[in-house]
């Protein structure tokens, strides 16, 4: 437009050389106004009033530039057809504003799920121009309605599905020549000639018809036969060709039926034969001896039956048995096992008896077999009184006599026979005088003959005497005569008194008898070497001395008074 052309409000935009980038406005006066522009020569703008000057330029020359409001309010798409529950954009162009009706809406973009057929206005506006209305029809087409037949087939048969109401079909199956195995339902989708698709798809159920097979399962022994016995159809085919099977190892057989109809159930029913092993027995063999019991322990089954009657048998001869066996499934072994029993002699023992005097030994000798027990003690005796001893023996097959041997031991009497001396110790050059007794004839170790034997030892030395009775048995006693050197002090008299010593020996208990009754005595004890044990004092010459504290042996004992220190010295035996 011009200065003088028609005033329209608005906003423009555009200029070349210095009305480059220019803004301008047209108010309700007709006047225009710059703001805010800056020319390409750095010429700053301020608002200026209509038909001013810029900068030297026209501004009819700038006006002249803006002379055209809004030509072209578009809508795209320009037409449009949906189908129910879906949704459409619209996009406005041509214009700075906008305005959706109904609605009123005023976005550029506006976004429509319409449920029915309808009219949508579109009004376009710029500053300082008129509003530019322009309108679309939206068409919104129906679903298709699906509707589908149902039905019966046999299993394995092929049912055709037939769906009206769409132009073409989508089936879940794939096709619609569908073959089920059981009952199914099958859904599906109709496209019209609008390419609406139906929601929701129609539903054709279809009954499969078959019949249900059941037949029976079992156990059988290996070797034998199984007879399959199936129910619910008419005819059956099983897999074995047979209903009579004998299978070596647990099998499975397929059952198929077919009923009165003609429909054959294809999955058909399992019969399971389980074929339970015999059993294979194993059984000891052996060897016993004679007279003793052998135990048959056969394997490999769970009850036996035995020939014999019981596992336990005693055969006197060389002898076979045969066992059955029966498995824990009830199968019986198909084959005996066979227990073979030796049986062994047993040895005869003998054993030799006899006599012996008491104290001696006798020696039992078997025979008859390898090894000997001797119940009683061992193979040699020793019993104080006539006895019995029983021996047995094994042989080399290990058995023993089903009888010992007893071997008799009659002891005969030894006589009594004892030795005595009549001094228990003796010094060095001593004599004591042994003798025998209890017998009634004595020989001595030394070589002489009699009860008495006197000998002079000058150490210690034992000697033994024995004694033979009427029954050729000889008895021995065995005495040991003591010696002492003797060389710790010397016996000596060199006094006026009389001392007598008793017991001597003595088992502790010691007497003194002097001539003198009423002084004052002293007296010392000595061992056999001379050491000195003890010194006291004794008023009174019957009082006796107490030697408990001291040990047996020999000792020496002097007694001497105040006025005669040489005293007595004498020797005692304590025992």
């Amino acid at each position: 437009f011009g200065a003088n052309g028609p005033r329209q409000w608005g906003t423009y935009y555009g200029g070349t050389g210095d009305d480059q980038g220019l803004c301008s406005s047209l108010d309700a006066s007709g006047n225009i106004y710059l703001t805010g522009h800056t020319t390409s020569s750095g010429t700053t703008i301020a608002t200026v009033g209509s038909h001013q000057s810029l900068n030297g330029g026209l501004a009819d020359a700038f006006l002249a530039k803006f002379s055209t409001c809004i030509t072209n309010l578009n809508i795209s798409p320009s037409s449009s057809a949906i189908c129910i529950g879906n949704s459409l954009t619209l996009t406005a162009s041509g214009a700075d504003t906008y305005t959706w009706l109904p609605g009123n809406n005023t976005n550029s973009i506006l976004t429509l799920t319409p449920t029915l057929t309808n009219n949508y206005t579109l009004i376009g506006g710029a500053l300082g121009c008129p509003n530019v209305t322009t309108s679309i029809s939206i068409v919104v087409n129906s679903l298709p309605l699906i509707t589908t037949n149902s039905g019966t087939t046999c299993m394995g048969q092929n049912f055709t599905i037939t769906p009206t109401g769409a132009l073409t079909y989508t089936y879940n199956g794939g096709s619609s020549v569908v073959t089920p195995t059981t009952n199914s339902t099958y859904t599906i989708t109709g496209t019209d000639s609008n390419g609406c698709v139906s929601n929701p798809g129609a539903v054709s159920s279809i009954t499969v018809v078959a019949p249900s097979i059941a037949s029976n399962s079992g156990s059988i022994c290996a070797g034998e036969s199984f007879t399959i016995n199936p129910s619910g159809a008419v005819t059956y085919t099983i897999s074995g060709l047979s209903s009579v099977v004998s299978p070596t190892t647990t099998t499975s057989y397929t059952v198929v039926g077919t009923d009165v109809s003609g429909c054959i159930n294809f999955i058909g029913s399992i019969s399971t034969v389980t074929v339970n092993p015999l059993p294979v027995l194993t059984v000891n063999n052996g060897s016993i001896c004679m007279g003793q019991t052998y135990t048959i322990l056969p394997s490999g089954a769970s009850t036996y039956t035995f020939s014999s009657g019981n596992a336990l048998v005693t055969p006197t001869a060389n002898t076979s048995y045969t066992i059955n066996g029966t498995s824990p499934y009830g199968c019986i072994s198909a084959s005996q096992a066979v227990c073979s029993v030796t049986v062994n002699p047993s040895p005869i023992i003998s054993v030799n008896s006899g006599t012996i005097c008491s104290g001696e030994s006798f020696t039992l000798t078997p025979g008859g077999a390898i090894t000997y027990t001797y119940f009683g003690g061992n193979a040699v005796v020793s019993p104080t009184v006539s006895a019995s001893y029983s021996v047995n023996g094994i042989n080399s097959f290990g058995c023993y006599a089903a009888n010992p041997a007893i071997s008799n031991v009659t002891v005969l009497s030894t006589p009594y026979i004892n030795a005595i001396s009549n001094q228990s110790i003796l010094c060095a050059g001593e004599s004591a005088t042994l003798t025998g007794i209890g017998a009634t004839n004595y020989t001595w170790s030394t070589g002489a003959i009699g009860s008495n034997e006197v000998v002079s030892p000058t150490v210690t030395v034992t000697y033994t005497v024995s004694s033979m009775n009427a029954n050729g048995c000889i008895g021995n006693a065995v005495i040991t005569q003591s010696v002492d050197a003797c060389a710790g002090i010397n016996s000596h008299e060199k006094s006026n008194l009389q001392i007598r010593l008793f017991p001597n020996p003595n088992s502790g208990i010691l007497q003194i008898g002097l001539n003198e009754t009423d002084r004052l005595i002293y007296y010392e004890i000595y061992n056999s070497i001379g050491q000195k044990l003890t010194l006291k004092t004794q008023h009174n010459t019957s009082i006796p001395i107490d030697l408990s504290e001291i040990a047996n042996g020999l000792y020496f004992i002097r007694i001497f008074m105040q006025d005669d220190m040489n005293g007595v010295v004498t020797k005692f035996i304590k025992e």
